[in-house]
């Protein structure tokens, strides 16, 4: 296995734990102040699941089957999702919602799309070929 994929596994597993954690820790009251016409807790869901597809992407050694890997790794993140927002209502200050999950399979699916087609249409290494000896 290459250095490349070690460390994009590391990165993956490092990023996952992250969310996973930043997910579940109690939240502070606040006061709802927002004038995005989105809430910015969507925003962060469909960021933070955005990088989570792309991640996964980066990290799939072989895409010759391109269809069945996005299709894969959706259901992945989408089960990720239904798990990650039923496992936070055991957390004081947190809900599950639809919506969220909904965020976070709208970003989970454009990161995938996005580093699909970076994946498939980057300039491969071609290695030399070396003269003939006669």
């Amino acid at each position: 296995m290459s250095n490349r994929w070690r460390w994009l596994d590391f990165i993956l597993a490092g990023y996952w734990t992250l969310i996973f954690v930043g997910t579940h820790l109690p939240m502070a009251p606040s006061q709802h102040f927002n004038l995005s016409p989105i809430p910015l807790d969507k925003i962060a869901h469909f960021s933070a699941f955005g990088l989570l597809g792309l991640l996964l992407i980066a990290s799939i050694r072989d895409i010759r089957r391109p269809i069945q890997v996005l299709l894969f790794l959706t259901a992945v993140i989408a089960a990720y999702g239904v798990l990650d927002e039923l496992t936070q209502k055991l957390v004081p200050s947190r809900s599950a919602d639809f919506w969220d999950w909904v965020a976070d399979m709208l970003g989970g699916c454009t990161g995938l799309l996005v580093g699909l087609a970076i994946r498939l249409n980057a300039p491969r290494a071609r290695i030399p070929e070396r003269p003939h000896s006669t």
